[in-house]
């Protein structure tokens, strides 16, 4: 109990990486809905578009990627956190493993000495069930724990801080959803 407690933070910064515009609200949403009702600032970050889970053969990938976003954003907007708090980094789905892990871990970066977050939310890099489950979830989560250090270590992207003035920042806290082995639950019930 206490203010340590997460679903007591009030005023934070949180910064919620997720591989597909679905999961943080399947695995996190009554915590996020409490977190934004408390007064933090959350920010989404969601790698992939998710244009390819559809067995409708009427279904184009375009189509689909405006329905995921739709239904993203309006999910979002029930938990309080409006569209703009919303980025998009665009990635084709299913593709996120064939993207310059270079790259993706420098936007992240990039992303999190912007923002500077209190904490950060990323699917577990370290289960069992990550390795066996879509490759867009494996990528997202340990390119997500990679740019921990890259962030705090300004000759991983110099480029950021010398073309945009971004100084170096060590993420102080981690919390994994998505977990086999969890160490930390918050009751939800109020929200449910």
């Amino acid at each position: 109990k206490g203010d340590d407690r997460i679903e007591n933070w009030k005023g934070k910064k949180i910064m919620v990486f997720t591989p597909h515009p679905d999961d943080e609200t399947l695995s996190s949403a009554g915590t996020l809905a409490r977190l934004a009702a408390n007064g933090n600032d959350i920010t989404v970050v969601i790698f992939t578009n998710d244009n390819k889970g559809s067995k409708d053969t009427e279904m184009t990938s375009e189509r689909l990627a405006r329905i995921r976003r739709e239904e993203e954003e309006k999910s979002s907007e029930i938990i309080v956190i409006p569209k703009e708090k919303l980025i998009w980094l665009g990635y084709e789905d299913g593709d996120l493993e064939y993207a310059d892990p270079r790259v993706l871990r420098g936007e992240l970066s990039r992303l999190m000495k912007k923002v500077r977050p209190d904490a950060v939310f990323s699917p577990d890099p370290g289960t069992r069930w990550v390795e066996w489950h879509k490759t867009d979830h494996r990528m997202a989560a340990n390119i997500t724990k990679d740019a921990f250090i890259a962030c705090e270590w300004h000759l991983y992207h110099p480029h950021h801080l010398l073309d945009e003035g971004l100084q170096s920042y060590s993420i102080p806290g981690a919390y994994y959803y998505y977990s086999q082995e969890p160490n930390y639950e918050v009751d939800i019930t109020d929200v449910i």
